[in-house]
């Protein structure tokens, strides 16, 4: 486990997320889970009825306007955007720390490509040598360049803290306000051409840019189809033409040197204004495996956490980003899933899944009756559980070791109409075992999502 936590200790964020997640847990938690009923498959509850996948996808459309027209005492889907993938069957799994190795020097020339890919002649070799450095490195002043981090290694200096080197670009460095680019565990963590951040006079390291405090979010939405235009710097482009385009240099984008088990695709967009009567796009951004999305809290008015008011699923995952302000260019990139630093290993599949009719009585069920709410959206997602919250662990090594598995769900976003109109309730509806799950997410921005 000594491998996880140098990479959560040199990249910090993961964890950020997850306690800032709990941020506003306590007081309050109780009187929200009171507030489900806590329906679905239990003990006491016999089997629930499962279809053929096929049968569901053929039927989706048919059975989505079918809940559009339907009444329900709590919910109205009646402006829901459903989308189901193509898939043959759902996967149960597990998450297994990734053991990654890789020498310096191809790390080294690994970053240098990357460099040369993302950020064409803004580096030569001279500043390449002084500007990309090691980050697995504790106890040290200044994070070493190449050679200097060889020469810590053949010292057996104790303080390399993992068995692969973490690579970046020096945070101290005046060129680190001209570009970002940091890798994990060899994966392409995250990287920043600079252009929206100088716009908006940001004068600290990019790597720490928030861009959705940083610019006023004017519409967002899960409807990745929408016909809805905004003027880009480059000129005129509908939502869904920018999707398109962004998931295009996503899938093009090589992500590392090794083979991961999985793809990025965009969950949800936000439009903000960057002056000028010009917009950008923010896609928030998650993995996909086997061609199933999985889950992420929808951005709220920051892109460092988000508050939850109750959760027991006990794992919060956040968006990535991908900011686009001229067609077909994607300025601004950052994974955060903690999906790159581990293996999937496959616990079970299914080719039945409940019903989204199913689904959704389940949801409706589970939801107190004294609130009424609009369904925001329906999917099918990859949700991570684990068996207790954050807060329950006793020492960081245990938090380390805990398992995390992952199971197929109907995702229901819903946004209640009466009481605390400012939260997102998320329900989690099991595709196997129709247990439903839930979390409450106390929302900053005013703008809404549509």
């Amino acid at each position: 486990m000594k491998n996880l936590k140098a990479k959560f200790c040199i990249f910090s964020l993961v964890v950020l997320l997850l306690l800032t997640g709990c941020a506003n847990k306590g007081a309050v938690s109780q009187s929200t889970t009171e507030s489900f009923n806590h329906g679905g498959v239990t003990n006491d509850n016999p089997p629930i009825e499962v279809i053929p996948i096929t049968s569901a996808q053929d039927s989706f459309l048919e059975a989505s306007n079918a809940l559009k027209a339907s009444t329900f005492d709590n919910m109205s889907f009646a402006a829901a955007c459903f989308t189901f993938p193509k898939v043959d069957k759902v996967h149960i799994f597990e998450y297994n720390i990734t053991d990654f190795d890789i020498s310096p020097d191809d790390a080294y020339d690994y970053m240098c490509k990357r460099l040369d890919e993302l950020f064409p002649g803004l580096f030569g070799d001279e500043e390449k040598a002084e500007e990309i450095r090691f980050f697995d490195v504790g106890k040290v002043e200044e994070y070493p360049t190449l050679e200097q981090y060889k020469e810590l290694e053949e010292k057996n200096y104790p303080y390399i803290l993992a068995n692969h080197p973490t690579t970046g670009i020096n945070n101290e460095s005046d060129r680190c306000k001209e570009c970002y680019l940091d890798m994990l565990n060899g994966v392409l963590w995250g990287y920043d051409n600079s252009n929206l951040a100088m716009q908006s006079e940001f004068n600290r390291n990019l790597n720490s840019f928030d861009i959705l405090n940083e610019y006023p979010i004017v519409y967002r939405t899960e409807n990745l189809e929408s016909n809805q235009i905004f003027h880009l710097t480059s000129g005129n482009i509908s939502i869904a033409d920018a999707v398109k385009s962004a998931e295009k240099q996503l899938f093009e984008l090589e992500l590392s040197e090794r083979e991961l088990p999985l793809n990025l695709r965009i969950q949800n967009v936000n439009v903000l204004d960057i002056g000028n009567q010009c917009y950008a796009f923010y896609f928030g951004i998650v993995p996909e495996y086997k061609n199933m999305k999985y889950n992420c809290m929808l951005p709220d008015s920051t892109v460092w956490g988000f508050d939850t008011i109750s959760d027991n699923t006990n794992e919060r995952e956040a968006c990535g980003e991908a900011i686009m302000y001229e067609a077909d260019k994607i300025c601004r990139y950052r994974l955060l899933h903690p999906s790159s630093i581990y293996d999937v290993i496959e616990r079970g599949s299914s080719t039945s899944i409940v019903p989204l009719k199913n689904a959704a009585e389940i949801t409706s069920e589970y939801l107190t009756q004294g609130i009424k709410f609009n369904v925001l959206s329906v999917s099918a997602v990859y949700k991570t559980f684990s068996e207790k919250d954050i807060d329950k662990f006793e020492d960081y090594d245990e938090y380390e070791k805990r398992i995390i598995t992952v199971r197929p769900c109907w995702r229901f976003v819903l946004q209640p109409l009466t009481g605390n109109t400012n939260r997102l309730y998320y329900i989690f509806v099991d595709m196997i075992t129709g247990e439903a799950y839930s979390t409450v997410q106390q929302m900053e921005s005013e703008v809404e999502y549509d």
